[in-house]
């Protein structure tokens, strides 16, 4: 469950600004106003007004950390294997000496507090969040607010330039806008509910579902090897940070513990970042993220201890890590959140710099001090949270200085836990803006590739950017997680967002190992991928596909250089810290022209780049080194450096025109044969804020669409001596994976009128002739970028296996549905000729569909028309699959076009998906434990699964969907929301699972059949899924199984007394007195007066009892000092034991102990008797407690024990006749 938020905007038809009212004015360049104007409103948003006087508001202003340039390169010595160094962190008091601004902030504080100034919390001695009113700050501040709408939400933002000096000032709640649900994370319940109806209603599909608990993966990640030696992460914290709060997660873990075994933490503690009101965590589903955070970390560190940090959301993200980094209090920070690239071109200066920019310092800077920082890289696949893979990957995950945990799909065989991992794979698309699409990777257009990642190649037309995910751990929901959310609610969980704190949760185990804290994690990994220890401690994942990424053995952008194996990485640790390097050691400054360092630098500006490069303790004064000033998009400029004595090696230079971003200058070279590199970064130009175009907004270039940015500085301020702006325009080729540059376009600055201001944007005139499809627009002599489709947007199609799971796969000669709706431009708002509606839903609802599968060598071997269905109500094709496809991942691509005569011409669309062939199906052989069962009764499902050649499928996800046959044309709709999971058993080698049929007492497992009072009929069982290697089920009603429930219902172990019933299975029950019964029996004890009547029996047990059979078929009876009447029955077996039974009409096939034999000895039968008659018998026989001697059923006299006995009989004493 990954976090991601994605702006609201996104998802919304966004006003696009077609006609805003411009005037001409002279290119030569802009004059600074003498405040910085209001900001312009994120798109979807108008100004509402300004706050009033008296509105509280919340003030982060920082102060500029000292030596930045020094911590940068502490940053990099610290964390990499080999340099003198490596892990010899600073201590606190070390990092504020060096690096807090104590005697500046000091100021800042005492003027804040002197002029009424509340303060929230301070960090690092460089960051101050402060509240107050909006009369207070303007006043001692200098700063204004506007307020913007979008109609259900608002948000407001400062303006203006503050009074104080060399500060920096951020107040806006726009952050909570962007983290205002936890996007990251996966509930089971949401799976189904991604799907709009007309998806669900689609016929044969069906969706397998199952979990385990965290605590299964212990033995997946080697855990266990370091719990033998003792290491449970004692003596170490692991920081968990999340937003709003959970005001629950006290008792969620000690039940979470109860539930799983786990002790509890030894120190577990909630720290308050800001304004604290967790029951707003509830409401907005942050505590679910609260829960999983917590509970899955403990899980792989059961005695580490816990912090949980609960940051309120109107906070810069900045000011948290500072926070967190400031408190030295933990040992590694899991974030299970993140924003996505794509939202960056919609927010400000400000907005990007202090959630961004200066959040990479205090990353720095925890990293300096051992602190270990980890983020989800997403839950959107390759392409999910924007258009095209450009800008899908996430912040903070992109960060260099944090380590980005993709997502894996772990299969484990229970009880016994054997494992098979693949990557978190799509599902053969990726659900619009949603997190549903497996695991997030890419590369950044924020972020430059780190030191680290230089031996890594770039994928080619690709940015030269930051490189993610770094590691994986489970995050699929197939199978997910079980979690304990808020009201102790067992629920079942998945996505990125469990797998920063699984890994927090095993680094902790390493450092409790290992004897110390990791700090940034990269550049170790990277060094042991490059190793023996890759394979073992870094173990590769090889199989899985994230659209476009494929997972293969090495570094890929689905599951990065793979999952962990702790115990092998402890070891790798610990040989890396006796690792000695021979390098030189460079430190990288750079000053502006006067000796100055800057907050952020511009085009056209002189630096000096200076380096002191040592050779161990020597300083190195010959030798060749260069500066090479690098963005995201390459090399910007190289220049040669030379030993100018005081200085140290220097060069000069004016930053090209191109010098955009953050930038990385790195000095690299030789002397004396040792190589070395050091680096530092800045910030340079001015920042786009992109008003139009946006991701996820279609338009329709053919009608005239300007490109417009809000160009300012990052603190918001007006540019100077900009004439105009360059953008070039880049197509995605989805066919290829590639970009490539189709174009450009000049913007020039116009006035534009707002709110009583004047501000200045800028506008250029979109080229009407680019190909329709993904575009991706960046600024060349500033920093913005924007993706977005021209023309028809097909990322709203839902491409779907019929098997709905990930990886998302088919077999050859099975099909894939497509299903859903275009979204049409939103600038065709011209009236249609034709139908006098609008051409939009022309567009929306008349568009020709088609979808093209082509092979893993682009040749198109499949097509299908996708049409307006109205039993579906949407658009609904069928893509069929050769059945001659050889395995492989093969690309859908989804074309729309549409012929408008109002508009002379042709509107069309284009996207692409991917999708798994696999070799086959896997084949389930079904049987059930009984074939005729009983309402309530549990039956075990027994399903033997193999691949094509008859082998075993002993890895993968399959579940049985049980539903009354009646109901075979709902089965798509019961499948969301009934499986029962099925577990490997090796011993049988069968998959296994147990359902609870519906009675009229308990809807069992089938709680889908509320309401239903009759349960007796046919069931079908269909056993679906897929192998862990891709093979899916049939998914056709034809392959189930048929079991039967007759109309009994099952009581077990349950005491029933003076009742009647009728029509039951009674399975181990206690029967006491007055009972009478019209039912099944099976395995019951009755005790007192029990009268069966027309029942069938498997096994009996009667004690100190009277039992009257009536009708009935008994298999066994055991007496015990009780009576057994037998009226017109059968019984197999009678068992006596100190009792008695009367046998009138009915048949027993044996009777143990064996009755005795009795011999009449006289008188002999048939003849006349008169006066005294001796009668004698003998009784042959074990056991035999007592003989009566009857006349006409009138006891005439008793004997106790076996032989002969004789008796009298005075035949006087009766009346003539035959007896």
């Amino acid at each position: 469950m990954l976090k991601v938020s994605v702006l609201m905007g996104y998802l919304t038809l966004i006003v696009v600004l077609t006609c805003i009212s411009l005037t001409t004015v002279t290119h030569a360049s802009l004059v600074n106003t003498p405040l910085n104007p209001p900001p312009t409103p994120l798109s979807g948003f108008h100004y509402a007004g300004t706050l009033s006087n008296d509105s509280p508001v919340i003030v982060t202003i920082y102060i500029p950390l000292r030596n930045i340039n020094l911590l940068l390169y502490y940053a990099q010595a610290v964390s990499t294997p080999g340099s003198p160094m490596y892990h010899h962190f600073l201590s606190r008091e070390e990092v504020k000496t060096l690096f807090y601004p104590t005697d500046e902030y000091n100021e800042v504080l005492t003027y804040l507090r002197g002029h009424g100034f509340r303060i929230l919390l301070t960090a690092a001695d460089s960051i101050i969040v402060a509240w107050g009113n909006v009369s207070i700050v303007e006043r001692y501040l200098g700063l204004g607010y506007a307020v913007y709408s979008n109609g259900s939400l608002s948000y407001y933002e400062s303006y203006g330039v503050p009074k104080l000096d060399n500060i920096m000032v951020y107040s806006s709640n726009l952050t909570m806008l962007l983290l205002q649900h936890p996007q990251l994370l996966i509930m089971g319940g949401e799976l189904g509910n991604i799907l709009p109806g007309y998806v669900k209603g689609a016929v044969n599909l069906t969706y397998p579902m199952e979990a385990y608990w965290p605590t299964e993966l212990q033995r997946v990640y080697n855990a266990t090897a370091l719990y033998r030696e003792g290491y449970y992460g004692q003596n170490y914290t692991i920081g968990i940070l999340d937003f709003f709060g959970d005001p629950y997660i006290t008792s969620q873990l000690a039940y979470f513990d109860n539930a799983t075994g786990l002790p509890n933490p030894p120190s577990f503690s909630v720290v308050p970042i800001g304004p604290y009101n967790p029951n707003l965590g509830v409401y907005n589903g942050w505590a679910y993220e609260v829960s999983l955070d917590v509970e899955v970390a403990h899980a792989m560190a059961p005695r580490a201890n816990i912090v949980l940090y609960v940051a309120n959301p109107a906070l810069p993200l900045a000011a948290i890590i500072a926070y967190i980094v400031d408190q030295d209090a933990v040992n590694v920070v899991s974030q299970s959140f993140g924003f996505p690239e794509s939202i960056l071109p919609m927010v400000n200066g400000p907005a990007f710099y202090f959630n961004v920019v200066l959040t990479d310092e205090y990353y720095a800077l925890g990293s300096v001090e051992g602190i270990t920082f980890l983020a989800s890289s997403g839950d959107g696949g390759g392409a999910g949270y924007s258009n095209g893979p450009l800008g899908t990957v996430i912040y903070p995950a992109t960060s260099p200085y944090v380590t980005a945990v993709g997502g894996t799909t772990t299969y484990i065989q229970l009880p016994n836990g054997s494992y098979y991992q693949t990557a978190w794979s799509s599902y053969g698309f990726i659900p619009l803006g949603l997190n549903l699409g497996g695991s997030t990777g890419g590369v950044s257009v924020v972020e430059p590739k780190p030191w680290y990642q230089w031996g890594i190649a770039t994928p080619a037309t690709y940015p030269f950017g930051r490189m993610v995910p770094d590691l994986a751990m489970d995050a699929s929901p197939y199978p997910g997680l079980l979690m304990v959310g808020p009201g102790n609610t067992l629920l079942i969980a998945g996505g990125t967002s469990a797998s920063s704190p699984l890994l927090a949760g095993l680094l902790t185990l390493i450092m409790d190992t290992v004897g110390s804290s990791l700090g940034s994690l990269n550049p170790t990994i990277y060094e042991l991928a490059n190793s023996s220890w890759y394979g073992k401690a870094i173990v590769p994942i090889t199989f899985g596909y994230n659209i476009p990424w494929t997972a293969h053995y090495g570094y890929n952008l689905v599951t990065g250089l793979g999952t962990v194996n702790a115990g092998y990485l402890a070891e790798a640790f610990s040989a890396l810290s006796r690792l000695e390097g021979g390098g030189l050691s460079i430190t990288v400054n750079v000053y502006n022209t006067t000796g100055g360092q800057q907050r952020y630098y511009y085009p056209g500006e002189g630096v000096v780049i200076s380096a002191s490069i040592l050779n161990s303790t020597r300083l190195v004064t010959s030798g060749s080194f260069y500066a090479l000033i690098e963005s995201v998009w390459g090399n910007v400029t190289t220049v040669p450096l030379r030993f100018s004595g005081i200085n140290g090696w220097t060069a000069s230079v004016a930053l090209p025109s191109n010098a955009t971003g953050i930038l990385d200058i790195i000095v690299y070279g030789e002397a004396g044969g040792l190589r070395g590199y050091g680096y530092t970064t800045i910030y340079s130009g001015y920042y786009g804020q992109l008003l139009q175009p946006l991701p996820f907004t279609p338009l329709y270039l053919g009608s005239g669409i300007r490109l417009v940015v809000n160009l300012t500085t990052p603190g918001g301020g007006v540019p100077l001596n900009v004439s105009g702006v360059t953008a070039l325009i880049y197509y995605y080729n989805a066919l290829n994976n590639s970009y490539s540059l189709i174009g450009n376009v000049t913007l020039r600055p116009y006035p534009y009128f707002a709110h009583g201001n004047v501000t200045y944007i800028f506008v250029g005139e979109l080229p009407s002739n680019l190909p329709t499809g993904v575009l991706f627009i960046r600024l060349l002599n500033a920093f913005g970028f924007v993706p977005f489709v021209n023309g028809v947007m097909m990322q709203s199609m839902y491409v779907l296996p019929t098997v709905v799971a990930q990886p998302g796969s088919v077999a050859p000669g099975g099909s894939v549905v497509v299903v859903g709706y275009p979204i049409p431009p939103l600038n065709l708002v011209q009236v249609s000729l034709g139908t006098g509606t609008y051409v939009f839903y022309n567009v929306l609802y008349g568009s020709n569909v088609t979808a093209y599968l082509t092979s893993p060598t682009g040749r198109v071997i499949s097509m299908s028309n996708v049409l307006f269905n109205p039993s579906v109500n949407a658009y609904y094709g069928v893509l069929k699959v050769p059945s001659n496809a050889t395995p492989g991942l093969y690309t859908i691509i989804l074309n729309a076009t549409y012929s408008s005569y109002t508009l002379n011409a042709t509107i069309t669309g284009s996207y692409f998906t991917q999708i798994y062939v696999a070799g086959g199906y896997s084949l389930p052989s079904v049987r059930v434990s009984s074939t005729y069962a009983f309402e309530g009764q549990v039956i075990t499902i027994y399903a033997n699964i193999t691949y094509p050649n008859g082998t075993e499928v002993k890895y993968g996800m399959y579940s049985a969907t049980v539903y009354p046959l009646s109901l075979s044309g709902l089965y798509p709709l019961i499948s969301q929301v009934f499986e029962t999971p099925l577990w490997y058993n090796p011993r049988l080698g069968l998959w296994v699972g147990n359902v609870t049929l519906p009675s009229q007492y308990s809807l069992g497992s089938l709680t889908y059949l509320g309401g239903n009072l009759y349960f007796s009929s046919p069931y079908g069982v269909l056993v679906t899924g897929t192998s862990a290697d891709g093979y899916p089920t049939p998914s056709s009603l034809s392959t189930q199984y048929t079991l039967y429930v007759i109309p009994y219902t099952m009581l077990n172990g349950a005491t029933l007394s003076g009742i009647k019933a009728y029509h039951m299975a009674l399975i181990n029950d206690t029967l006491i007195g007055g009972v009478y019964v019209d039912s099944i029996l099976i395995n019951d004890t009755l005790i007192g007066n029990v009268t069966l009547v027309n029942c069938n029996a498997s096994g009996l047990t009667v004690i100190n009892s009277h039992l009257l059979l009536v009708s009935s078929s008994i298999g066994r009876v055991r007496a015990i000092n009780s009576t057994v009447e037998l009226f017109s029955s059968r019984v197999g077996e009678l068992d006596l034991s100190s009792s008695t039974y009367v046998n009138e009409n009915s048949m027993i096939s044996s009777i143990y102990p064996k009755p005795p034999i009795v011999i009449i000895n006289s008188p002999v039968n048939g003849t006349s008797l008169t006066g005294l008659v001796t009668v004698n018998f003998t009784v042959i026989g074990n056991d035999v407690l007592n003989v009566s001697l009857y006349l006409n059923n009138h006891v005439l006299i008793a004997f106790t024990g076996n032989g002969t006995f004789t008796y009298t009989l005075n035949t006087t004493d009766y009346p003539d006749g035959t007896y």
